[in-house]
């Protein structure tokens, strides 16, 4: 249950970060959402180890 209320907050801030980045100019937006996909990739490997985790455990 975790894992799909982090997905649904990390779609949300995707959202966020793609209106925000359609106001403002190339390089900025380059930035945002460079960073945006990079919180994507920490949150979806942080997801990946606790479901490895709980597989080992049981």
């Amino acid at each position: 249950m975790q894992s799909q209320k982090e997905l649904k907050e990390l779609g949300n801030r995707i959202a966020s970060t793609m209106q925000l980045a359609e106001k403002l100019d190339q390089r900025m937006a380059a930035y945002l959402l460079s960073m945006a996909s990079l919180e994507v990739s920490q949150t979806l490997e942080s997801i990946q180890q606790r479901a490895a985790g709980q597989r080992m455990d049981n």
